[in-house]
């Protein structure tokens, strides 16, 4: 965004304007300012249609800028101290932030707590500054390539699933192997996809039965089953190897 210090629309220097491409309803940013202004301080914001030279660009999102004269006129001052907080890849509803309990030393990417979980008995606590106790989680000996996780994912207890990292947790309808290879298969009962999860070096052949024992449909090395089209009913898979 360029900044021209000599020109003002009404009494703001800066305007921010997006096309809002990742938000098909058009709505999140402005209603979610809307709400929160009710609770706090937050920027104005509403739609605004953009020509440029007398031709219309189309309808934009139009907010105000976290600037100098924002917290002038929130605070009284634009000469104290401000924290801006910039959030990790991934924080947000309905996301994953990972953090690796590992105590490592900053050589490998990500977040990384200056703590390391034994595999043999821990407990971890999340609480927030004033020390309110906000979760916990306390867990036994735990199992190679098995999570100890929420399930129904979130509000759920504690049980050992399948690995589903950086994703909703969901129980496994089944965990078995072809040789050195182990395949995870979930969710059960499935929806819409039905996710494949091969852990090793193996090319294999998924085939779908209905109950008579017919094929109707066989697919090679994806890792997802789409089932969307699928009659609501029960179901055989058949996984094998393609040698």
């Amino acid at each position: 965004m360029n900044t021209h210090k000599d020109h003002k629309y009404e009494v703001y220097t800066d305007i921010k304007l997006s096309n809002v491409a990742k938000d098909p309803s058009f709505l999140r940013e402005v209603l979610s300012y809307q709400i929160l202004r009710q609770y706090m301080d937050a920027p104005l914001s509403n739609y605004a249609n953009v020509y440029v030279n007398g031709t219309l660009i189309g309808l934009y999102s139009n907010s105000e800028s976290i600037s100098k004269k924002f917290v002038d006129d929130r605070f009284g001052s634009k000469k104290n101290t401000f924290v801006k907080c910039n959030p990790p890849a991934g924080a947000g509803p309905g996301r994953y932030l990972i953090v690796w309990a590992d105590n490592d030393d900053g050589i490998q990417t990500g977040l990384h707590a200056n703590f390391k979980l034994s595999s043999a008995a821990e407990s971890l606590y999340l609480s927030d500054p004033s020390g309110t106790l906000i979760g916990e989680v306390s867990f036994s000996n735990q199992e190679t390539d098995n999570a100890y996780a929420r399930f129904p994912n979130g509000t759920g207890n504690f049980q050992v699933l399948a690995p589903t990292f950086n994703s909703e947790n969901v129980q496994s309808t089944s965990i078995y192997e072809i040789g050195d290879t182990k395949i995870n298969i979930y969710p059960n009962p499935v929806s819409s996809i039905l996710y494949i999860e091969v852990i090793g070096d193996l090319n294999f052949e998924a085939k779908v039965y209905n109950l008579n024992g017919q094929l109707i449909y066989t697919q090679q090395n994806q890792n997802y089953l789409e089932v969307l089209n699928f009659e609501n009913g029960f179901y055989f898979l058949e996984i094998n190897e393609v040698i």
